[in-house]
């Protein structure tokens, strides 16, 4: 019933990102607060309070979007990223602002994901997870609420083409638009 009760929680998610833009609560936040609530987020689990993340943020990454649904991405993409990782693995996230785009990476040290099935990662229910595990609406959820942004996903594996292991998830967001910033200051100050 656990399992049962998490695909619908999943699927009533994944049915409310197609919810409209007008739907979403954008707003300007930093972003590397929201990585870092994420962070601790997903060391409540055991598994992933054995890994070790290293995080190097630049300074003022503000996004204008719906925290909580960037959140959820977040969440997601490191649970993936410790449950693909051994104990003791390190988990990099790195995340830069170039141009009026944030660009994060978030690389884990795990087996990799098969290049056959990598084209199939973003459809709804397809899981390499053992049965039990994962519903296959996580990478989804994840692509829906990106796009909602104006964003992307890449997933490039292996990330360490050497050793042949890793995983590395490129995501790439708007920054904040400074004409916005300017424009909710000055309703603030007329008190609209």
């Amino acid at each position: 019933t656990r399992r049962i009760n998490r695909i619908v929680q999943s699927l009533v998610r994944f049915a409310h990102t197609g919810q409209t833009i007008s739907d979403i609560q954008f707003e300007t936040f930093d972003f590397s607060l929201c990585i870092a609530e994420a962070i601790q987020l997903v060391t409540l689990d055991m598994h992933a309070r054995q890994q070790h993340f290293i995080c190097e943020l630049e300074d003022n990454l503000m996004v204008d979007g719906d925290p909580q649904l960037l959140l959820q991405v977040l969440v997601n993409i490191l649970n993936n990223a410790c449950d693909a990782s051994l104990p003791g693995g390190t988990i990099r996230i790195n995340c830069t602002q170039l141009d009026q785009r944030i660009f994060l990476s978030i690389t884990d040290e795990g087996s990799g994901i098969d290049k056959d099935i990598q084209d199939k990662l973003f459809e709804p229910f397809f899981t390499t997870k053992e049965p039990g595990k994962g519903t296959g609406l996580g990478l989804p959820l994840v692509y829906n609420i990106l796009t909602e942004h104006y964003g992307s996903i890449k997933i490039i594996s292996p990330a360490n083409n050497k050793q042949k292991k890793g995983t590395q998830v490129i995501i790439t967001l708007p920054g904040s638009k400074p004409e916005l910033k300017d424009e909710l200051s000055e309703r603030s100050r007329i008190g609209e």
